[in-house]
Parts: C-alpha cells; sequence; structure tokens
C-alpha cells in the first residue's frame, strides 16, 4: 500500500542551514516520501508537517497544486480503480 501525502516542497539552505519553503512552492504529491513529479524531489514524511488534501480540494484550488503531480496521481488512481 502507497504512502500518499500532498506537502509543500521543503528546502535546505546552504548557507544556513535551515529548511524553509519557498515562497512561489506548489503543493506536491509524495507517494512513500518521493514526489510523482521528479525523482529527486523526496520528503521525510515523519519530520515534518503533514497536510490533509483531497481530491475535491485540488479540482477547488488547482493554482496551488503541481500539475504534472495531479496528473499522475489522478492517473495513478483511474489505474487503482481498473484492478
Amino acid at each position: 500500500m502507497n504512502n500518499i501525502e500532498w506537502q509543500l516542497p521543503v528546502t535546505d539552505s546552504v548557507l544556513t542551514g535551515r529548511y524553509y519553503i519557498d515562497r512561489k512552492a506548489k503543493i506536491h504529491c509524495y507517494v512513500n516520501g518521493v514526489a510523482l513529479c521528479s525523482k529527486h524531489m523526496w520528503i521525510m514524511m515523519d519530520y515534518f508537517e503533514t497536510t490533509d488534501f483531497n481530491e475535491e480540494d485540488i479540482e477547488s484550488n488547482s493554482g496551488c497544486f503541481c500539475k504534472k503531480c495531479v496528473k499522475k496521481f489522478k492517473r495513478m488512481k483511474e489505474l487503482e480503480g481498473r484492478q
């Protein structure tokens, strides 16, 4: 079973050593800690605060979500429905 979380991507600053969220960041879908849109984006789900989004939120606030993640998430849900 996949562990799915919708979160803002967290970046670390090389200069300060602190974590931050870019103000232009979109919400990404992480499946087992890896973003659907990029294998280079990952997150430690136990360390960062999680959010509760559902499919209604994605439709009503589509500008806040990563378009690639939403497209792949919908495809993943569609494939799960066929099994």
